[in-house]
């Protein structure tokens, strides 16, 4: 069947053209689609028109009223709402008196407080059961942080979107640590933004530690010296026909709280008129003498080392039977 448009006239006052008639309708009769509804049809079905309302009653009980009114609340029916008082937890919404219905999250949890602020407009579509709050997706806050987790200053949000909660840990710069006698610690529950230097040593080595002491796991092995200052005298007489030794009485040094190793003297050697002195030891790597000007020495002789004591005699040495002989001097320091 084809469809044409058709214009009305009439015959104008002179009778000699034709005027325009345009028909008047109202919206009733107006179809507005093949199935032939009316625009007042159309008006009326809220699930394809979503009508606006500011809400009234009172905080987490809202009503609406539309013109037209809500023939039925149904499935699929949707309204736009202004809030005029903010929530402070689960609200519901009762339209044109069809009784109140929970307001729900997308994931069918209620509103928490603060979710329709005052003056908010929000699309509620109704799902048979329950207004769904449209336009709220996103995921769900679900964290386990609290503020002690967090650098302090820092925000963050845990598991509401409308908390936001600042972190507590205290931040702690370089540091250099010097090792001392006790325990140096850094504490927990803070965190290390700049270096934390602990200082060594190139020195930190066994051969530069007592034998036997752990320092930070280094185990010394320097034997450390022990030492005795003493003052013992000797003087050895040589006559003039004498040659080659003469020596002088034994002496013992002892009480000693170490076990010697090495013993030191200051001497003299006199061989005729010539006179020459020095410094004489004995012991572990070492064997010192006195020379003489002319010919012959003073020396230690017969040392033994053993634990708390050191036994030995002098010796004096002349190479010449035409002159006398002398020999004197003082121990003044015993090592380990």
């Amino acid at each position: 069947m084809a469809t044409y448009n058709t214009v009305i006239k009439k015959r104008n006052a002179t009778n000699n053209g034709w005027d325009s008639v345009l028909p008047i309708t109202i919206a009733e009769n107006v179809l507005i689609n093949a199935e032939g509804d009316t625009l007042a049809t159309h008006l009326a079905d809220f699930t394809q028109q979503i009508p606006y309302a500011v809400t009234a009653g009172s905080a987490n009980a809202y009503t609406a009223a539309t013109a037209p009114a809500l023939p039925a609340l149904v499935a699929g029916v949707a309204i736009a709402v202004k809030i005029h008082a903010a929530n402070t937890g689960a609200a519901t919404l009762n339209w044109n008196g069809k009784g109140a219905k929970s307001i729900k999250n997308p994931d069918g949890t209620n509103v928490e407080s603060g979710d329709l602020a005052v003056g908010g407009v929000f699309t509620l579509r109704y799902d048979g059961t329950n207004f769904i709050l449209q336009g709220k997706g996103g995921v769900k806050l679900t964290g386990t942080a609290v503020a002690a987790d967090v650098l302090s200053g820092k925000t963050f949000y845990r598991d509401n979107a409308k908390t936001k909660l600042t972190g507590t840990i205290p931040s702690k710069g370089a540091q250099t640590y010097t090792p001392t006698t006790t325990n140096q610690t850094i504490a927990t529950g803070q965190y290390l933004s700049g270096v934390q230097t602990i200082l060594g040593s190139p020195n930190l080595i066994p051969a530069n530690i007592k034998e036997g002491v752990n320092i930070f796991g280094k185990i010394g092995t320097l034997v450390p010296i022990s030492y005795a200052a003493k003052n013992v005298s000797f003087s050895i007489s040589a006559s003039t026909s004498s040659y080659g030794y003469t020596y002088s009485e034994y002496f013992t040094i002892d009480n000693l709280n170490f076990t010697p190793r090495q013993i030191f003297a200051s001497a003299t050697h006199r061989q005729g008129v010539n006179e020459k002195s020095g410094h004489l030891a004995y012991g572990d790597y070492l064997t010192a003498r006195v020379n003489g000007s002319y010919g012959g020495w003073v020396e230690f002789s017969d040392v033994v080392f053993s634990p708390g004591q050191v036994t030995g005699r002098f010796a004096h040495y002349k190479d010449s039977s035409s002159v006398s002989g002398y020999s004197s001097g003082t121990i003044f320091f015993i090592l380990a």
